[in-house]
């Protein structure tokens, strides 16, 4: 099978995020040793990808305009992500368990809260122990011999900022837009993103580029947009890799923050719920089965 680079980047992302909260909430919920998260996830991302160019064939096309400027564009704002931070006591409670396993490899995933000097104080809530991103972001910073709050806090916030314009503008593309159209859409929200205050602890400005290093951030402002546009997607199409792609944004879900336990199957079930609507109206025909398998 062919597939578009575009949807090579809509899906790969979390595809890659879900296998390793797959193999921490495993390790988490067996009490093996931490290390074991790397010994199951490297192996699976190998498979993965073996089945992933044995089965597909990327369709290459002419670079455009349009792709160029998104690029350029998208570097900007990776500069930007680096630059401009907002701190959160929220990290406390997320990143020190991550930081405090790298020194106990070969221990359990701490279930306790690890910012006390008593031993047996539960954590916030078994949700926030399911989160998993956090513990790549310090896994992949020991491994490449960076310090895990410098990949957490730099780092993460360019790759995710780097990201974001091509996701609106495949977004606004679906929407109908032409490619000068999405590509001014897509640099109104950045511009707006970036300079709307951000002065409530939950408006617009202060869950984008001044927090994207955060795993309930980068959900709400990146994974949720992506998963409502893979949802698109396969409604439209019913192609077999956005079902694949939707359920990858799930589990990614879970392991961003508490909050995608919740939010995503919400998302998918109003999607689904509006989908049937518009088959009703539009060909006055009853068709369930794209909305219940993408609401599933």
């Amino acid at each position: 099978e062919t597939m578009k680079l575009s949807d090579l980047l809509l899906v790969l992302p979390p595809a890659v995020f879900a296998l390793y909260t797959l193999a921490y909430q495993l390790v988490l919920i067996l009490r093996l040793p931490a290390i074991y998260v790397v010994f199951l996830f490297l192996p699976a991302l190998a498979a993965g990808t073996a089945w992933m160019v044995g089965r597909f064939r990327v369709r290459m096309v002419p670079w455009s305009r349009a792709a160029v400027f998104l690029i350029v564009f998208a570097t900007l704002c990776a500069v930007l992500g680096a630059f401009i931070r907002r701190p959160n006591a929220d990290d406390i409670n997320y990143i020190h368990r991550a930081l405090y396993q790298l020194d106990r490899w070969w221990q359990p995933i701490s279930m306790t809260e690890t910012t006390l000097k008593a031993q047996d104080v539960p954590a916030l809530s078994l949700a926030h122990l399911a989160t998993s991103y956090e513990f790549l972001v310090a896994t992949a910073g020991y491994a490449m011999g960076v310090n895990p709050l410098f990949c957490y806090h730099v780092m993460m916030p360019m790759l995710f900022a780097f990201y974001m314009p091509f996701l609106f503008f495949l977004f606004y593309r679906e929407l109908g837009l032409g490619p000068r159209a999405a590509l001014l859409a897509t640099v109104g929200l950045v511009v707006f993103l970036a300079c709307i205050d951000g002065g409530p602890l939950r408006s617009f400005g202060n869950v984008a580029y001044v927090r994207l290093w955060q795993g309930k951030t980068i959900l709400w402002t990146v994974f949720l947009p992506l998963n409502l546009l893979v949802g698109l997607k396969y409604l439209r199409t019913g192609a077999p890799v956005y079902a694949a792609g939707l359920v990858a944004c799930s589990v990614s879900a879970m392991g961003l923050s508490n909050s995608g336990i919740f939010l995503n199957p919400v998302l998918m079930a109003c999607l689904s719920a509006s989908s049937i609507a518009c088959g009703l109206i539009e060909t006055k025909r009853l068709n369930l089965r794209r909305p219940l398998v993408a609401a599933g």
